[in-house]
């Protein structure tokens, strides 16, 4: 998988990358993306959509990717690497319960 600014990855290596990890994270498609969008904004309102969903797709897929990460740890990782977003302890305990009702947390 790329990273960094360069990626020599073909575009067919690129999108069947981009698959797998929509697939991992989301294995019910689109509709569950939306149940979990929906679920955040609801929530959590007021606060921006897109980066909380950008976290907790970042969160899930390290959990998915690491069996072994409890959910805590996956939020410092997902935190690391979203210096967009400032999640506050209330707002990790809704992205929890969200996860929990997503059949995904742990």
């Amino acid at each position: 998988m790329g990273s960094g600014v360069f990626d020599f990855r073909s575009k067919e290596e690129r999108e069947r990358d981009y698959k797998a990890f929509y697939k991992r994270v989301f294995p019910g498609g689109e509709a569950q993306k939306e149940r979990v969008r929906s679920a955040l904004a609801e929530h959590l309102p007021g606060e921006e959509i897109t980066f909380l969903l950008m976290y907790y797709i970042t969160l899930k897929d390290a959990m998915v990717l690491d069996d072994e990460l409890g959910f805590y740890e996956a939020a410092d990782q997902a935190q690391r690497k979203m210096s967009v977003i400032k999640v506050t302890p209330q707002m990790l305990e809704v992205i929890r319960e969200v996860m929990e009702q997503d059949g995904a947390g742990s």
